[in-house]
């Protein structure tokens, strides 16, 4: 009887830890396909337009948990994460232009679903020339130039408010500043102001 007992407890504490195992397993696979995607309505200086799209993963949680005085708890939710994005602006009259993005950030959720956070990042630009292009040869002859373009990077900073509507939607705004190099042997800066819609995966 004594025996029986034993072993009844043997395999009850080896199922046990298998499901414990399972549950890691199932959290721990959870965690690694965390990500979400990003659209964004995309301007400089608000009033001209783009669309920006991108994929985000958060790579490290900061989570803390604290019971107030009238007894409820108050989780305060900070990560890392980075990003990898694409999209187009148009400058009317002056040009139409294509970027690829990575960024990394760090972000403060609230309990209540308020968003706060800071990002840093860079971008490589492709700027194809609004209207006609022409080029003067050696010989002086003028041709037109078809896709006429030029090459920049830029590094940037956003700042990040928005707001986490359930589970799967979060709403935020991202004004934003771009240093385009190089710009006619110098640099250029641009304001940035993104409206962006997350749709968590």
């Amino acid at each position: 009887m004594k025996q029986k007992l034993i072993l009844t407890f043997v395999l009850a504490l080896i199922v046990t830890i298998i499901q414990a195992q399972e549950k890691t397993e199932k959290k721990q696979l959870k965690e690694e396909k965390e990500y979400s995607l990003n659209i964004s309505y995309y301007s400089i200086n608000i009033t001209q337009p783009g669309i920006k799209i991108g994929y985000e993963k958060p790579f490290k949680h900061f989570d803390k948990t604290k019971t107030t005085k009238k007894g409820f708890e108050k989780t305060k939710r900070r990560n890392l994460y980075y990003n990898e994005n694409m999209g187009y602006y148009n400058l009317p009259n002056i040009s139409n232009n294509f970027f690829v993005d990575a960024g990394l950030g760090y972000r403060r959720l609230g309990n209540k679903g308020l968003i706060a956070g800071v990002e840093v990042g860079l971008m490589a630009i492709i700027s194809f020339n609004a209207g006609k292009t022409y080029e003067v040869d050696s010989n002086g002859d003028v041709d037109h130039v078809r896709f006429a373009s030029n090459e920049y990077i830029a590094p940037r900073l956003n700042l990040e408010l928005g707001y986490e509507i359930n589970k799967s939607f979060a709403l935020s705004i991202k004004p934003g500043v771009f240093m385009q190099i190089p710009h006619y042997k110098s640099y250029v800066t641009q304001f940035t102001f993104e409206t962006t819609l997350k749709y968590q995966l």
